[in-house]
């Protein structure tokens, strides 16, 4: 694909293009991370109002048999170690408590239930992984991604591969 000769793109070496029609500009860049931001954190509180709520109609489903207070629904989220488990136990009483059962005597079954639990903790460690990567550098095999210092002309540290 050719681009009109009034276009100008120019592809850096971590591999952001900039001015192309001006949407590769710095504050283009930091005004779409904003809004990255605000619409995440607009979604966090939203659900966790929501999982709030849930609980809270689930006690009146099923009173005095899920395991933890109101409260726990939104702290569950916050508390280290804890946040691994503690809001899958309380998505757990949700669902049991808001299902029909299956058969007499037993709950329905929680395999949607689990894949998200599942996904989300892949998620989560996932986002861990690229959050080590980015303190400890890119990574042996990206490391050539990184700036070139200008002064040598060399990777300021360079792999044992290269």
């Amino acid at each position: 694909m050719k681009l009109p000769a009034s276009t100008s793109v120019r592809t850096s070496m971590i591999g952001q293009s900039e001015n192309f029609r001006g949407w590769g500009t710095t504050n283009t860049a930091a005004t779409w991370g904003s809004l990255q931001v605000v619409s995440g954190l607009g979604l966090i509180v939203c659900w966790l109002i929501w999982f709030a709520r849930t609980r809270a109609i689930a006690e009146h489903l099923a009173p005095g048999r899920l395991r933890y207070r109101p409260s726990t629904a939104v702290l569950a989220w916050f508390i280290p170690v804890g946040n691994l488990y503690l809001p899958k136990q309380i998505a757990n009483d949700i669902w049991h408590a808001s299902s029909p059962p299956a058969r007499p005597g037993t709950m329905a079954p929680g395999t949607r239930l689990h894949l998200w639990w599942g996904f989300w903790l892949a998620a989560l460690l996932d986002l861990a992984h690229v959050l080590v990567d980015a303190q400890v550098g890119f990574g042996r095999l990206g490391a050539h991604l990184r700036p070139i210092d200008a002064s040598t002309g060399h990777y300021p540290c360079r792999p044992s591969w290269v």
